[in-house]
Parts: C-alpha cells; sequence; structure tokens
C-alpha cells in the first residue's frame, strides 16, 4: 500500500515479517527540509494509516543525518517515540502528536549532550507495527492461594464468559455473605448498566467502549504474576463509581475478578508495614492521607500507567559521576516587563481558515540579578535595564553576555589555597576522600575552593582534577517556556551563533543553551 499527500511524501511498506504480523512502513526524508517541518508535512499520513489500521501496536522511529566539525561523512541517529496501543477507540491525532514530541525531545537531549553534533537532514520516518492481540477475560478459575488468602479479592463463580458483567454488578450491589455467587437477583441487576456493542468475553480495549456508555463508571485492570500486582488498564476518568478488577490467567484462558479491598490486596507487595494506606492506581504507591494521595495524582495522572519493578536482593546503585555534585558556582535570575500593543491589520476573509491577531506584546524593561555561592566572593546589585526602540531584548543579551565575561575574568584563575595548621591535621587523620567517600591510601591530594582559596579535604587525585566547577552558568526566568523565551530568543543567536534547545512542543520551550566565548588563547 502507497499513501501520497499533498507534499508528495510517500508512506510505502518497507519491511514485513511473520507473516504479516509485524511490519515497517516507511516515509523518506527530504535534504532540504527540518524535523519540524517534515513531521508536520507527514502528519496527515501517518494518522491516516494508524485510522486504516487498528488493534496494533505502534511506534515511530526517526532518522536524521548529524554533522559537526572534523567528520568528514555524516552519522545517523535514530530518535524513537514510546510504543503505543492503536484501538478502535484510540485518538489517534494524540498518538501522533504524543510521538513527535518524545521523537523531538530525544532530538535535543542528542543535540544538547552529544558533543557539538547539528542536524544535516532527516533521513526517514519509520513507523513500525505489530498485531495486538488484547487479553480477554473468560470463564472462572479458582483464585491462587496468595490472592486467597489476602481476603480482598471476590472471585465470581460464574460458568459462561461473562465474569466481566458479574463483577460490575456485583461492584455495584455488594452484599455481606456470599458474594461470589451468580444468582437470579445478580444477574437481573446486571442489566443496569448499558451494554450496546460489548462482546463477550470482554477484551481490554471495549472497556472504553462500556466507559463511553455509563458515563457514571470508571474501570481500572490490574494483572498478577509471581504474587506481584501491576496496572494493566488505567481509567482515564475518575467518575462516581470506581471498579477495580483483577485479569488472572492458566494455561487456556483468562478470569476477571473483583477487587473489593485495594489497600489490602497491595499492602503486603509495597511493604512489611500492613496498616491501611491510599493506592494510586497508576504507579501503586501509597499514602496515608487522601491529601497526599490528592497532590500525588496531579502529576502521575500525566504520564501512562506503569509496572513497577523492584531490584533484585543485594542490588546496589552507584553515583559515579562525583564531579556533578559540586554546585554551580553562579546563577542567573532573569524576568522581563512588557507592554501591550493592538495590531491594526485587514480584515479577514469569513470563508477560509483563519486566526485573527490583535495584539502583541512589546518588552519594555528587563532586570536580572546574578547570586554567587557564596556573597563574601562575589556580590553584585541587581541589573536592570531599558532600551529605546524596540531592542530591550537585545539589549539584555549584550549585557547579561558582558556581565558574564566580566566574571569570568575576576575568577579566570584559582586562588591559591589557605591550608592551616588545622587542615593539616584533617588531611592526615583522613580515611576517606571526601568526593567519593571511598578509601585513601597513598593516592591523596589536597582539595579546595578556586574560589575562596579554603581547604575542603582530602581526595584522590582523580577525583580532586574531575571536581571543577562547571562550565555553564544557568539563567532562571518566570514562565520562560510559555512567554518570555518569545521575546528574547530570535536575539540570542544574533551574530549567527549556534543555539541548542530542549523543546516541549513545536511552539514551547524548557530551555535554551548557548556558548559564549570568553578568551581566545593562541601558540
Amino acid at each position: 500500500m502507497h499513501l501520497f499527500n499533498k507534499h508528495k511524501f510517500v508512506l510505502y511498506e518497507s519491511k514485513t515479517a511473520m507473516k504479516g504480523f509485524t511490519k515497517c512502513h516507511t516515509v523518506d526524508g527530504r535534504p532540504e527540509i527540518d524535523a519540524v517541518s517534515f513531521l508536520q508535512a507527514v502528519g496527515p499520513l501517518v494518522v491516516d494509516f494508524l485510522k486504516r489500521n487498528r488493534r496494533i501496536k505502534v511506534n515511530l522511529v526517526l532518522s536524521c543525518a548529524m554533522e559537526r566539525d572534523g567528520e568528514d561523512t555524516p552519522v545517523i541517529a535514530s530518535f524513537v517515540s514510546w510504543t503505543e496501543v492503536n484501538l478502535e477507540a484510540t485518538d489517534v491525532y494524540e498518538l501522533y502528536n504524543n510521538a513527535v514530541d518524545k521523537m523531538m525531545e530525544s532530538m535535543a537531549s542528542f543535540l544538547r549532550l552529544g558533543s557539538g553534533w547539528v542536524f544535516a537532514a532527516v533521513q526517514k520516518l519509520d513507523v513500525n507495527t505489530i498485531v495486538y492481540e488484547p487479553l480477554k477475560g473468560s470463564s472462572h478459575i479458582p483464585l491462587p492461594k496468595y490472592l486467597a488468602d489476602k481476603k480482598a479479592v471476590i472471585n465470581l463463580k460464574n460458568e459462561d464468559n461473562q465474569c466481566f458483567k458479574w463483577c460490575l454488578a456485583r461492584a455495584l450491589n455488594p452484599v455481606d455473605k456470599n458474594s461470589q455467587r451468580v444468582t437470579k437477583e445478580l444477574r437481573k441487576q446486571a442489566e443496569e448498566p448499558n451494554w450496546n456493542d460489548i462482546t463477550f468475553p470482554v477484551p481490554l480495549n471495549e472497556i472504553d467502549k462500556f466507559e463511553r456508555n455509563n458515563t457514571d463508571l470508571s474501570v481500572n485492570v490490574f494483572g498478577y504474576e509471581k504474587h506481584a500486582v501491576y496496572p494493566l488498564r488505567i481509567s482515564k476518568h475518575e467518575r462516581k463509581d470506581v471498579v477495580d478488577l483483577l485479569l488472572i490467567a492458566n494455561d487456556s484462558t483468562n478470569h476477571y475478578c473483583l477487587i473489593n479491598n485495594l489497600s489490602r490486596l497491595l499492602s503486603g507487595q509495597v511493604s512489611n508495614n500492613q496498616e491501611s494506606r491510599l493506592f494510586c492506581r497508576r504507579c501503586l504507591n501509597g499514602f496515608r492521607s487522601k491529601e497526599a494521595l490528592d497532590e500525588h495524582k496531579r502529576y502521575c495522572n500525566q504520564h501512562a500507567a506503569v509496572r513497577p519493578e523492584m531490584p533484585k536482593p543485594g542490588m546496589k546503585l552507584a553515583f559515579k559521576n562525583h564531579n556533578r555534585s559540586l554546585r554551580v558556582p553562579f546563577i542567573v535570575y532573569a524576568d522581563f516587563e512588557s507592554f501591550i500593543e493592538p495590531i491594526h491589520s485587514r480584515q479577514p476573509d469569513p470563508n477560509t481558515s483563519y486566526t485573527k491577531q490583535y495584539q502583541k506584546h512589546t518588552p519594555s524593561s528587563f532586570c536580572y540579578y546574578i547570586k554567587c555561592f557564596n556573597d563574601d566572593v562575589y556580590k553584585h546589585e541587581p541589573v536592570s535595564g531599558i532600551a529605546e526602540g524596540d531592542d530591550v531584548a537585545g539589549k539584555f543579551v549584550e549585557t547579561l553576555e558582558a556581565h558574564i565575561k566580566q566574571i569570568y575574568q575576576q575568577f579566570k584563575f584559582p586562588k591559591r589555597m589557605t591550608f592551616t595548621k588545622a587542615d593539616e591535621k584533617r588531611y592526615k587523620r583522613a580515611t576517606k576522600c571526601h568526593i567519593c567517600d571511598e578509601e585513601l591510601g597513598v593516592d591523596r591530594v589536597r582539595d579546595h575552593c578556586h574560589f575562596t582559596g579554603r581547604f575542603r579535604g582530602a581526595a584522590h587525585n582523580v577525583c580532586n582534577l574531575n571536581y571543577k566547577a562547571p562550565k555553564f552558568i544557568p539563567v532562571i526566568f518566570h514562565n520562560l517556556s510559555g512567554y518570555d523565551s518569545h521575546l528574547f530568543i530570535k536575539k540570542i543567536a544574533r551574530n549567527g551563533e549556534k543555539i541548542t534547545c530542549i523543546p516541549n512542543n513545536d511552539e514551547n520551550y524548557i530551555s535554551f543553551s548557548k556558548k559564549v566565548v570568553v578568551d581566545e588563547f593562541s601558540n
């Protein structure tokens, strides 16, 4: 199958394996188009493909040529999106936009940390797919002993493939005794929800349809394996009635059970303390109060559900980049003030799509404050400024760069160490490196602060050599990604310098980085 769009890009099947079970479709790039424009241009092609191909798992891979000075040939770097499930109810526009955000974020990270690499051209975009066969709940399965002992799960004893239906009915109509029985009354109660277009046994992907039919219900499904419970499907909605189901399996079938006490089911999994807790269904973290859980969910609900995996017994995590634990010596806090000007333009054509611009923000002044880690080393009053005309942003960049260069010249050479008798005693008595906390032997040197001259402690020679002040100064803005960046970003590279950034999306950016030449050396 070949799909074309108005830009004459083609989406074609480039690879297939396992008798079509997994496939790769490709859009070739062009040398004259940047990555963002390319992804915007091929978006309709990919979205149309996703609409035509449901019940698949899909990820996107953007391959780009990268160049840098001193390299004769470019390298091909690949930036991969998250793997998503594309079902009938999936919003394919959202799926594609999320994939683009992930790939562009990976590219920005590569450029920022990639030792001088710059974007050259888009090579191709691959759309990798694999057939998705969702789990279904079917006939009755006895609970494993570990779950039965928890007394937190109701296992409906059905003889058909409608265990999902009986679980929902029991959740909405609890009883004190024999809750596992499918009685005549339960069958009658089970007809109250809207079951239109729902097939039995119910696969996970049809629960979205069930929630659309029943707007007062939220259904979450958890899996179970090796004494561990984990989320399989967490509802996007928090509604009046929340139903938690457990999907268990044997060699031949799957079966839905009703979780009637999530806290009891999960408590032993996350802590030896058996006290009741409130659990986040997405990450399975437990909280002692509803306030703490609500605060956590503000951030956790922005992400997909995860399956927690604990480290193996005896495994240890170690921190090795000890040079990065040294705090930055200087930091800049900055802000702009602006005024709003009306935009006078001719009336747009109402018969076409348009965006009406009626005002713009023009920067009128700026202020920044440079904070040193030690006020005895460096202290400066806040710097503010205005500019005649419209070049306030340009003056801000120019003033700040001059200030940074002045700081570099002032602290260009390290201050000589002051080493007192008390310091000498500390040095001789030290048994561990104060930087990496490992044992000291014959390999020991004196480490001191290059700004104050104070002795910091005994250290290994390699640790001491690597323990250097960072070669960057962070500049912190209030609302940089949402507003202030638009006021001065064009002025940062006024002389053609290269700028690297971390994008939040196509229009908003989390941060910018610019290299400033502060000194030159010649042989």
